[in-house]
């Protein structure tokens, strides 16, 4: 045994013994599942479809959003309506809505008309010209990405923002028209609950607005 061992070349043994190790980590290396790396392309594509689809998440759970409106519906019918008179304006209202007559800071009136159907809601109200109220609301809706438009109330030219906003899975409605007239601002508003706009009720709106006068003209 003792011979056999000394006639080994010592320096062959170790040339084999680092070939097998070098095929023995090539074997691991070849054998084991290479991880696919996205291009760049394919990664760009991935976060714009993220981006997408982070989007769409918002605009389901809360947010704002152009209407799919075209023009405004035909005023309805105010024969038989009810009539209300104040110190700044008047109008008339369908018998089916309640009135809540208030006054805000400065003693400016305002008048809220309420029904049950889909939450409808139809708020006017006035402000000083001074307080910038007419500014603030219009970049407030202007903000909210909401549709701006001309529009005509009582003879006078007005601005009109209609859009729609999201908030916990229920979607509203909403068409304000704000004119301004001899240091007063106006506001007149429709809210309701709806997932798209709801002709009747819009109709109804444009009712209103074209029974609207202001007191004294």
């Amino acid at each position: 045994m003792e011979e056999f061992i000394a006639k080994l070349d010592w320096k062959k043994l170790a040339a084999g013994l680092v070939v097998i190790g070098i095929i023995i980590i090539l074997f691991i290396v070849f054998a084991t599942p290479k991880q696919s790396i996205p291009s760049q392309d394919t990664q760009t594509q991935q976060i714009d479809s993220s981006s997408q689809d982070q989007t769409s998440t918002n605009s389901n759970t809360g947010g704002s959003s152009l209407p799919k409106i075209g023009s405004s519906p035909a005023p309805a019918s105010t024969s038989g309506w009810s009539k209300f008179s104040g110190k700044s304006f008047s109008l008339s209202y369908p018998p089916n809505y309640a009135p809540q007559q208030g006054t805000l800071d400065g003693g400016y009136e305002s008048l809220v008309l309420s029904s049950g159907s889909k939450n409808t809601k139809i708020n006017i109200a006035t402000y000083d010209s001074a307080s910038g109220a007419k500014d603030r609301m219009s970049k407030l809706f202007s903000a909210m990405r909401y549709q701006n438009s001309q529009t005509t109330v009582s003879g006078l030219s007005a601005n009109e923002f209609k859009g729609s906003v999201t908030v916990s899975n229920q979607t509203i409605q909403d068409d304000a028209v704000i004119l301004e007239v001899n240091g007063i601002v106006y506001k007149i508003q429709l809210s309701y609950d709806s997932p798209g706009v709801d002709q009747s009720i819009e109709s109804v709106f444009e009712g209103v607005l074209s029974s609207f006068e202001l007191a004294g003209k």
